[in-house]
């Protein structure tokens, strides 16, 4: 468990440039620290192992080999650090891409403040295999 001695550190793994910016604004307008930006899951591997974040908010869809959902999932089995997952895609087809025990949040695109604030609060509770955590959330609906 990280030690409380400093403002939260998120990382951010996201293609859609301006959907990158709007996240980094929503950390920090909540006093959080951006370790990085990617849009690239092989990097977001390596940011989080050495800029080590207390959250990692995950595209699914990400440039290159490995996929949101398999950055994410790696990031935890190697760091013990949560993600949310951020998408445009319906609900039922990223649930069946899931692997158990690792349900992280899932925020849908687009969302409001709310919404991502709970994704947040969540993802740092994140227990391996907690079903509340794989709820869907959206911000338009």
């Amino acid at each position: 468990m990280r030690e409380l001695s400093g403002p939260l550190k998120a990382l951010i793994a996201e293609d859609e440039a301006i959907v990158a910016l709007e996240l980094e604004d929503r950390f920090l307008s909540m006093g959080w620290e951006v370790a990085g930006i990617t849009a690239r899951g092989e990097e977001a591997i390596n940011l989080a192992g050495t800029k080590r974040p207390d959250l990692v908010v995950m595209d699914i869809n990400l440039k290159g080999e490995v996929d949101g959902i398999k950055a994410a999932e790696k990031i935890y089995r190697l760091y013990s650090i949560p993600s949310i997952y951020v998408t445009a895609c319906p609900f039922p087809e990223i649930r069946k891409r899931m692997s158990s025990p690792y349900y992280f949040p899932v925020i849908i695109k687009p969302f409001d403040d709310e919404v991502f604030h709970q994704a947040v609060k969540q993802a740092l509770n994140f227990s391996p295999g907690s079903s509340l955590s794989s709820s869907p959330a959206r911000g338009d609906d």
